[in-house]
């Protein structure tokens, strides 16, 4: 359990903090934009939903399905959770390029901060699409009992990637919130591809093993 669980529990703390750096470059934009983001980041905990609930059940389910000696089924189970989780994820990211200012107008009456986080929306909501498939293979992967690889790649993309990127995106001249959105579904991008290799030199151990 401690093996399992310190990773992942060590993993959501540093992404945590990661965020508390991208909030101290955007705060330099200004109070308005600040609030924005703020805005932003409560509707990102609500439309993430499906991606969280789909990871957790991969890892529950996918955890049963090796303790019962099916590794095949657990994997299935993980590709079926991206499937579930994709299908609100798209829907959300579409209407978010043309309704973001309608979600935001339940948090802010501010026309320049709904303005703000409309834009912030579009670029950033386009990460819903790719913890999909991120979120359902670390928890396919801790099921295997591999959650410090899902540290790994998180906190490498994170710090590696998305902070920086978010920094660089600031310096746009006329980029604004839009430009540090893509900050996010970049580094994500980077975890899927992580990932994919990962889960490739799984499955290229477990059939070696079963040759010998």
């Amino acid at each position: 359990m401690v093996k399992i669980g310190v990773p992942v529990a060590v993993q959501n703390v540093l992404v945590g903090v990661s965020f508390l750096f991208i909030t101290a470059i955007i705060n330099n934009m200004g109070v308005t934009a600040s609030a924005a983001v703020g805005i932003v980041e409560k509707l990102i905990t609500f439309l993430f939903v499906p991606a969280i609930a789909m990871g957790t059940a991969v890892s529950t389910a996918g955890a049963q399905n090796i303790g019962a000696g099916n590794p095949k089924r657990a994997k299935q189970g993980m590709w079926n959770g991206v499937l579930i989780a994709l299908v609100p994820s798209v829907l959300i990211a579409l209407f978010c390029q043309f309704g973001g200012d309608i979600l935001a107008g339940f948090l802010s009456n501010d026309s320049e901060v709904i303005a703000m986080s409309e834009n912030y929306l579009r670029s950033y909501i386009f990460d819903v699409v790719m913890v999909s498939f991120v979120f359902c293979m670390n928890g396919y992967f801790n099921s295997c009992g591999k959650s410090w690889f899902s540290l790994v790649h998180s906190l490498v993309t994170t710090f590696a990637l998305r902070v920086p990127l978010a920094w660089i995106f600031a310096q746009i001249e006329g980029g604004g919130l839009y430009a540090i959105g893509w900050a996010a579904p970049l580094s994500t991008a980077v975890s899927l591809l992580l990932c994919l290799i990962f889960l490739w030199r799984m499955d290229r151990a477990g059939r070696k093993e079963n040759v010998i």
